[in-house]
């Protein structure tokens, strides 16, 4: 489980997360919901560690995150994939070694690492065709989908999602949105999905949260998203 309490985090002097409390169970998919801007992925760095924060308590399974304290945080990042907005690929590697990186980093043989990159790129809906293209190849969607197969790589028990669908068409985003609720349900594991997208909102609409000054906010039952979005 990953359990925030009271989390207060600034930047530049100014607070972005006041109070803060949240939980994840294994199982659940979470969105946080809101507009650009708003801090939706501070607070999402800032859970899986990569930023520091002022006050309150942040554990995934159990574990304090601290950025501070780098035996712990390899243990922590272990258990999390991290699925960047704009997928984040390495630009000299081909889309079968951005897959693998991680594997590769971690010891894994090339047999052994290029066997589970082109079981994820499988698993993302991709053709091994494009295992040899580089990031400049791909459409942003394409981006999006081998960086997803990069998180499930080393099988983390949490996937971070920063902005999944963002900038991608209609058929891309329904077709994102699909593959995170598959994925999800396949393997069990935990995911929390950052977006000011209605429409991934609302296929996940059981555990939705609205990210408003500085604390998540679960929005009324008899009032639509849209409405909440608008207050």
């Amino acid at each position: 489980m990953i359990k925030v309490e009271g989390l207060v985090k600034s930047v530049q002097d100014r607070v972005i997360l006041k109070d803060l409390n949240f939980t994840l169970k294994q199982g659940e998919i979470a969105v946080i919901l809101g507009r650009s801007g708003i801090g939706k992925t501070v607070f999402i760095k800032t859970v899986a560690g990569l930023l520091p924060y002022e006050k309150g308590i942040v554990e995934v399974d159990g574990m304090r995150v601290n950025p501070y304290n780098y035996t712990d945080m390899k243990i922590i990042w272990s258990k999390i994939g991290f699925v960047f907005q704009y997928g984040a690929l390495l630009d000299s590697l081909s889309t079968i070694e951005n897959i693998g990186f991680g594997l590769k980093e971690n010891g894994f043989k090339e047999k052994e690492w290029k066997r589970i990159a082109f079981e994820k790129l499988e698993a993302v809906g991709l053709d091994k065709s494009v295992a040899g293209l580089m990031p400049a190849q791909l459409s942003g969607g394409m981006k999006k989908m081998v960086s997803l197969a990069r998180a499930l790589a080393l099988s983390p028990n949490y996937l971070f999602y920063d902005e999944p669908t963002a900038g991608l068409d209609y058929s891309m985003v329904v077709r994102i949105t699909s593959l995170i609720g598959n994925i999800n349900k396949i393997l069990g594991i935990a995911s929390l999905i950052i977006t000011h997208d209605l429409y991934l909102a609302k296929k996940f609409r059981e555990n939705i949260y609205f990210l408003k000054d500085g604390r998540l906010v679960k929005p009324p039952k008899k009032v639509t998203l849209e409405d909440f979005y608008d207050e």
